[in-house]
C-alpha cells in the first residue's frame, strides 16, 4: 500500500462513484473470462504446441485469475469499510476502513457459508459480486482519469 496507494485508491473512487456501472463492467468481464483464457490456450496451443504453449498459457490464466480474485476483496472491503464508517458516524483512515469492510465481507460468506444447501453458493456469491465490483471499478479507473487528474485547457 505505501509502494503504489493509487493502484487501490483509484478503484475504490471509481467503485463510489458509479457502483452500478462498476457492477456492470465487472460482471462483464468475470463471464469473459473463461471464454477469452480458452481462446487464448488454444492459440498457444496453435502457435507454440500443445505441451509448452498451451499449458503455460493455461496455467497463466488460471494464475492470473486466481490472483485478481484473491486480490479482489481488498477494492471492495475499502469501499465497504468507508461506507459503514460514514454511515456510523466514525473518523476512520483508509486502513481502519480496509480491515472493516474485509472483516465484513469475510464474515458474511463464511457465516452463509454454515448454512445447509445454499450457503456456499451463497458464499460464492458474495466473493462473485465482490470480484465483479472490484473488477469493474478497475476498468473504470483505467479508463477515466478522476477530477484531480484530469488537465484542463490553458
Amino acid at each position: 500500500w505505501a509502494l503504489a496507494p493509487q493502484q487501490l485508491r483509484r478503484p475504490v473512487q471509481a467503485l463510489e462513484r458509479q457502483p452500478v456501472e462498476s457492477g456492470i463492467y465487472g460482471m462483464l468481464a468475470a463471464v469473459a473470462v473463461v471464454p477469452v483464457s480458452a481462446a487464448l490456450v488454444f492459440l498457444a496451443g496453435l502457435i507454440w504446441g500443445w505441451f509448452p504453449g498451451g499449458v503455460v498459457m493455461a496455467a497463466f490464466a488460471f494464475g492470473l485469475s486466481a490472483l485478481v480474485w484473491l486480490i479482489s476483496p481488498l477494492v471492495t472491503g475499502l469501499w465497504l469499510g468507508r461506507r459503514v464508517a460514514a454511515a456510523a458516524g466514525w473518523a476512520q483512515a483508509d486502513l481502519a476502513a480496509l480491515l472493516l469492510g474485509l472483516a465484513l465481507i469475510v464474515v458474511a460468506a463464511r457465516l452463509l457459508a454454515q448454512v445447509p444447501c445454499v450457503g456456499t453458493l451463497l458464499a460464492l456469491l458474495i466473493y462473485l459480486f465482490s470480484f465483479a465490483l472490484a473488477v469493474g471499478s478497475w476498468i473504470l479507473a483505467r479508463r477515466r482519469p478522476t477530477g484531480s487528474e484530469v488537465v484542463q485547457p490553458a
